[in-house]
């Protein structure tokens, strides 16, 4: 969980590989990191939507998210995007979530 009490999520294989491009690292360094082999990790890249069962902290795809949290990049969606920026730096106000009107 990050500072401010978000928790990270990944829903699109995409957001691994641009997490890696910012992180500067190679398929096999984020492996190594999450403590998969290097073909998980690039199985989990080519998915376009991540599915996940309920409570599966130490699936393939949680192993990652935990790694790229620790490399200090986040993954969200926003509106339906995949968001992928480093862990300091705040939502844009373009992504910020409108506070719905109270009925």
């Amino acid at each position: 969980m990050l500072a401010w009490g978000r928790t990270m999520r990944i829903d699109d294989g995409r957001q691994v590989k641009a997490a890696r491009a910012i992180l500067g690292i190679t398929a096999r360094d984020l492996a190594r990191e999450a403590g998969l082999c290097k073909n998980s990790v690039l199985a989990i890249e080519a998915r376009t939507r991540i599915r996940r069962r309920m409570f599966d902290r130490n699936s393939g795809v949680a192993r990652v998210e935990q790694a790229i949290e620790r490399l200090g990049v986040f993954c969200e969606m926003q509106d339906g995007r995949p968001i992928v920026r480093f862990a300091t730096t705040p939502i844009p106000p373009k992504y910020r979530r409108k506070p719905q009107p109270a009925d």
